[in-house]
């Protein structure tokens, strides 16, 4: 579980709370906020909790917004034992930061968002292709919810191509005619 944070057209700082699940690199969680309170990242976790299995171990970083309350009460009030990375230390979490750089590559600097709601509308849009169809390299070019290896064909058999765009034509994804 990790913050990022992007910048609106409007100069407005943008906090996004992801949460990947660490092994099967799969996006469990994506929710932003433009002040993330207390509050605010105690329901996400309860909406997280609710819509997803409960992990052992959540790796989160030094942030200050966390505090010792998430720890003591809202992980541990879900059997989630809090691992912390150490002070400046980001890539003992690289896969999370990787992601990050993902999200902004290839969802929010792209389209120079206006608002929260219009970041937020596309979240679950950009979950489902990055989770259901987007190759993930460290995976063996699979998707993290995709239990079949791609099928290999010669460029022989390749009789064309269907092209499908999702967000504002932003992600485009290619489907071989065979």
């Amino acid at each position: 579980m990790n913050f990022t944070c992007v910048i609106d057209i409007f100069g407005n700082q943008v906090f996004i709370l992801v949460i990947l699940d660490h092994l099967k690199r799969e996006l469990v969680f994506l929710n932003a906020t433009l002040s993330p309170s207390r509050e605010w990242v105690s329901q996400q976790i309860r909406n997280f909790h609710f819509d997803y299995e409960s992990p052992d171990v959540m790796i989160i970083n030094r942030d200050g917004i966390y505090g010792a309350w998430l720890g003591d009460y809202h992980l541990s009030h879900f059997l989630i034992v809090p691992l912390q990375s150490p002070v400046r230390n980001p890539w003992l979490n690289g896969r999370i930061e990787r992601f990050h750089r993902t999200l902004k590559e290839e969802l929010i600097h792209p389209l120079g968002y206006f608002d929260l709601a219009q970041i937020k509308r596309h979240f679950s849009t950009y979950r489902h292709e990055y989770n259901q169809t987007r190759p993930h390299q460290a995976l063996g070019s699979r998707s993290p919810l995709k239990t079949t290896q791609t099928k290999i064909i010669s460029l022989d058999q390749m009789q064309g191509h269907r092209k499908t765009k999702t967000i504002c034509g932003l992600i485009s994804r290619f489907e071989l005619a065979c």
